[in-house]
């Protein structure tokens, strides 16, 4: 049996106590990596493009209907029972059959293929899944070899596919999968007979498709085109030979950049952030960044103590997390990290510097400009859409900033077809290859726009950025001084002075009383002069005075004139920056070119050698650029451990350790943003297989794949933080500027223990809006509302979807049409219809997009279901995401459809943070309430309508009537 690696030692099976080290916990990331599959979807599962089938001797085939669509299959064939891959896997780790294991009827595959309308089978789909071969080569002696697997495969296709009957895709994957285990030296009964295969479906309209699309589906029964089909989903896992060669290396005692510190056992000292003596230490005028995001506000006191904090933590290396809760600012905050890391690296440019010859072609940089890119990555692609393509954005300054330019054609071109007005290049989204196909695009047009850049005078670019540093250095320094004058004058209080004479009396301390008015004139004057100086200023002295709420949103240690100083030399910056670009034009444009080369891996082993030099030019024009975990090796990978200069990981509760760990090595330093009180990272592993795999490792809970994410693994590693429900967490952010209440106190009691607050700022603005004589007004239908629909009135569509449920949701959306037209200006609302299970979504789906084609039929088909499926959804669609009104959609039959809420609030804090004015629940209030604990908790409020009440309050017709009246 060949299990080179992955055997523990034999003295350590068996150990109750867990050890920590680092290579164990890494070698079980890599298994567990190794080892995963992929799971059919269940018989009759619908999704938002697909059915599923299970075959045992009829076909779901042909399947055209009445509006002329067609539909697409993919065939998942040798199908093996979820739990004896289970077991399997357990073997390898020595485990004979005594974990016992609940696992879900499903099955794992041995492969895919796609076929068309009447079944036959498409060359050119056949795709084998990963896992089998593995799984075959660490059970067996005898070693796959995958390339000659593939050939062998297709092979067998073709021979099916000569024969080409009515039956061939029944004959081809009995054939495959007769052929497959026998080629990997699996047993035949590892299959199962029945089902024979699992059918996906998905329809494909016709109007939608270019016309080569068209061409190929209107096909002869015997003419089989090559199409590959999308939803095989067997692909081979891209983060296993990357963990591989880091086990490797970290075996080797080779330095791992910030995986090793994630992996360490060493525990500093922590540090409650809470405390108002580390707050005003760590809001001290010395310790604010130079540069900043021009905004028209200031962050509030705990993102600053965060961005603060981070680098002085990270000044030369290492790792700091970050707690962000729902609307609590987490991008704002990292906008202010960019743009304090472009100022230090201005601050480099300014003393000038060149790039160097290294021979004809290539171009070195120097050493200290090696230090300043920046690369953001997630499991999540809209945490990073809200990133990189929002910071371009012009919306995204501050109304006082609105005449920042800086390389705006190039921006234009990275944001590829968008009408977004942008202000700046500042960021780039890269990954996936339809995104590289994009930004290669938009750099083949960045070169032409950098040949036109006219030669500014360089040692005027860097005169003007020193002249605003030192003029950032004068505010400082009255900064400071207001300060020192503010505490001297706090401790000359009258109150100050009583204290101390009655302390001086008790200690016979005491001569002679002094007038205390002296104590105060002159220091009163100067603090009036600088207050006025400086604009705002607002000291620890105002701080420790300061009620509990203000001490949340009002920053110590700063004011308008230093605030705005920091900006501008963050403008400033960017100016420098593009002067240096168009002083050193021809070696730039040279790098550049060989940048994207290395992108394409067409460089050759110079290329790789300067990869560094590379990616340090190529962040001179676009310093911020993005990619999922899947896609980080490829673009990374050419790098040295730890020499990214930047890593930030955005919605790290989401992300899983062992898809991040080897984004972490590749990283110098981490800031870690996240909020493990919302979505868990999707995991398909079994947990009773994930505990027993760890304990061969001895690797203890805390780190196992099914019960943490790189977030609560970052925070446990972070001295800097607070204890939150329970458990330690890094640098939380606590003052919430996106909902309203009820959703607001919804949120903070279900989730934070009530430690969140309100932005004033935020109540204001709602106060206004609701005001019908305010210029700003923006009145809405109804409050906020729990809408009860008794189970009794509501007919049963799926298992947990209901009728009248749906009917209400319709309604409401009709309302809102009407509510929000303008004269004849019809448009669909802009609000979520979220749902907590996929078969809730489909029917309210579908019931929507029916209602609204009927009753307006001049809406494109085509319009509505774009609208449906961006405003329709479960609620992992809508993470990161905000409407001004949310539906959720409770559904839900008793117990099995309910647990959701009990066994972790998480995903109700998610569907209910979504709505930023109004929130309207659809279900059966007695069966909720039921349920007590945290729904009954936090939901049960006075806010209780019936289904017969919104119906008239949803009633279309009133609002028009009352509209036009």
């Amino acid at each position: 049996m060949k299990t080179s690696g992955l055997r523990p030692n034999p003295n350590q099976i068996g150990r109750r106590v867990p050890s920590h080290d680092p290579n164990d916990i890494l070698r079980y990331w890599h298994f567990v990596e190794k080892y995963d599959f992929n799971a059919a979807e269940r018989h009759n599962d619908v999704g938002d493009d697909f059915v599923s089938t299970h075959v045992v001797d009829r076909a779901p085939w042909p399947m055209n209907d009445s509006h002329g669509n067609h539909y697409e299959h993919t065939v998942q064939f040798g199908l093996i029972p979820t739990k004896s891959a289970y077991r399997n896997v357990l073997r390898l780790r020595k485990d004979d059959g005594e974990t016992a294991l609940n696992v879900d009827d499903r099955f794992t595959f041995l492969g895919a293929f796609g076929v068309d309308d009447d079944g036959v089978p498409l060359l050119g789909t056949l795709e084998l899944s990963e896992f089998p071969q593995v799984l075959a080569n660490a059970l067996s002696d005898h070693i796959t070899d995958k390339n000659e697997y593939s050939t062998r495969a297709a092979a067998w296709f073709e021979e099916v596919m000569r024969d080409n009957g009515p039956d061939a895709a029944f004959e081809l994957a009995d054939k495959l999968s007769k052929e497959c285990l026998r080629y990997l030296h699996l047993d035949e009964q590892l299959v199962v007979k029945a089902p024979r295969f699992v059918v996906l479906s998905r329809m494909i309209e016709q109007r939608q498709l270019p016309a080569k699309e068209l061409e190929a589906i209107e096909v002869s029964k015997g003419h089989t085109p090559k199409r590959r089909n999308s939803r095989s989903s067997v692909m081979a896992n891209p983060f296993v030979k990357p963990l591989e060669s880091l086990v490797a290396d970290l075996a080797a005692g080779r330095p791992c950049g910030v995986a090793d510190i994630l992996l360490s056992d060493r525990v500093q000292p922590r540090v409650d952030c809470m405390n108002t003596g580390q707050i005003l230490s760590t809001l001290a005028p010395a310790k604010y960044p130079a540069g900043r995001w021009p905004s028209d506000y200031s962050l509030s006191v705990m993102q600053q103590v965060s961005v603060n904090k981070a680098f002085d933590v990270l000044g030369d290396s290492g790792l700091f997390s970050i707690n962000g809760p729902p609307g609590t600012g987490k991008t704002t905050l990292i906008k202010d990290v960019i743009a304090e890391i472009i100022v230090q690296r201005a601050k480099i440019l300014a003393n000038g510097v060149e790039f160097t010859i290294a021979d004809d072609d290539y171009f070195g940089l120097p050493e200290a400009l090696h230090d300043f890119s920046v690369v953001v990555a997630s499991s999540n692609n809209a945490a990073l859409e809200n990133i990189t393509l929002k910071l371009p954005e012009r919306s995204e300054l501050g109304d006082s900033f609105q005449a920042i330019r800086h390389l705006e054609a190039i921006a234009q071109h990275l944001m590829g077809n968008s009408k977004t007005q942008v202000w700046g290049t500042i960021s780039a989204a890269l990954g996936n290859s339809e995104k590289m196909k994009k930004f290669k695009t938009a750099m083949s047009k960045a070169e032409k726009e950098i040949r036109k850049l006219e030669t500014t005078d360089y040692e005027k670019a860097r005169a003007e950025f020193k002249n605003a540093l030192h003029e950032l250095d004068e505010i400082l320094k009255k900064q400071e001084q207001f300060e020192r004058i503010s505490s001297d004058w706090q401790k000359g209080s009258p109150r100050s002075l009583q204290e101390q004479v009655s302390n001086a009396f008790r200690w016979r301390r005491w001569t002679k009383p002094q007038s205390p008015s002296f104590q105060f004139s002159n220091a009163d004057v100067d603090l009036s002069v600088l207050r006025e100086e400086l604009g705002d200023a607002y000291s620890a002295a105002d701080f420790n005075q300061a009620h509990e709420h203000d001490r949340h949103e009002r920053l110590p240690g700063t004011s308008k004139s230093l605030e705005r100083a920091r900006a501008i030399l963050f403008v400033k910056a960017l100016a420098l920056h593009e002067s240096f670009i168009a002083a050193n034009r021809a070696p730039f444009l040279k790098n550049l070119n060989h940048f994207l080369a290395l992108l394409d891996n067409k460089g050759g082993p110079r290329t790789v050698e300067f990869a560094k030099d590379l990616w340090a030019t190529f962040s001179l024009l676009v310093p911020v650029v993005s990619t999922t975990f899947h896609s980080f090796e490829r673009l990374f990978g050419t790098l040295p451990r730890g020499s990214i200069p930047w890593l930030i990981i955005d919605e790290a509760g989401q992300a899983t350790t062992p898809r991040a760990i080897v984004a972490l090595s590749r990283a110098k330093r981490a800031l870690i943003v996240g909020d493990p009180q919302q979505l868990d990272p999707v995991v398909t592993l079994n947990q009773q297989v994930d505990k027993a795999v760890a304990a061969t490792f001895n690797v203890a809970d805390s780190f196992l794949v099914t019960n943490s994410s790189l977030q609560s693994l970052a925070d446990a590693r972070n001295p800097f933080g607070t204890e939150l429900n329970g458990r330690w967490v890094g640098s939380p952010l606590l003052v919430h500027r996106r909902c309203v209440d009820p959703m607001f106190s919804i949120s903070n009691k279900l989730s934070y223990e009530g430690k969140m607050f309100l932005g004033r700022d935020k109540e204001q603005k709602e106060r206004t809006l609701n005001n019908p004589d305010s210029e700003s007004a923006r009145l809405l239908i109804h409050d906020s509302a729990w809408i009860d629909v008794p189970r009794a009135l509501s007919e049963p569509i799926t298992d947990n979807s209901r009728r009248a449920e749906t009917d209400i949701v319709a309604d409401i959306v009709n309302a809102c049409i009407v509510f929000n037209s303008r004269a004849r200006d019809l448009a669909l609302p802009k609000l979520f219809v979220i749902a907590p299970f996929r078969h809730i979504k489909i029917s309210v789906k579908k019931r929507l997009r029916d209602a609204i084609a009927e009753l307006y039929p001049n809406f494109e088909g085509a319009d509505i279901d774009h609208w449906c499926s961006k405003s329709i959804g479960t609620v992992h669609s809508f993470q990161g995401q905000e409407a001004e009104t949310v539906v959720l959609v409770l559904g839900g039959k008793k117990e099995s459809g309910m647990n959701w809420v009990q066994e972790r609030p998480n995903l109700l804090n998610v569907a209910v943070t979504r709505a930023q004015r109004r929130l309207y629940v659809v279900g059966d209030w007695d069966e909720w309430m039921s349920l007590a604990g945290k729904v009954e908790e936090c939901m049960a409020l006075d806010w209780k309508i019936s289904v017969e009440r919104a119906r008239e309050v949803f009633d279309a017709r009133r609002i028009y009537q009352r509209q036009t009246s």
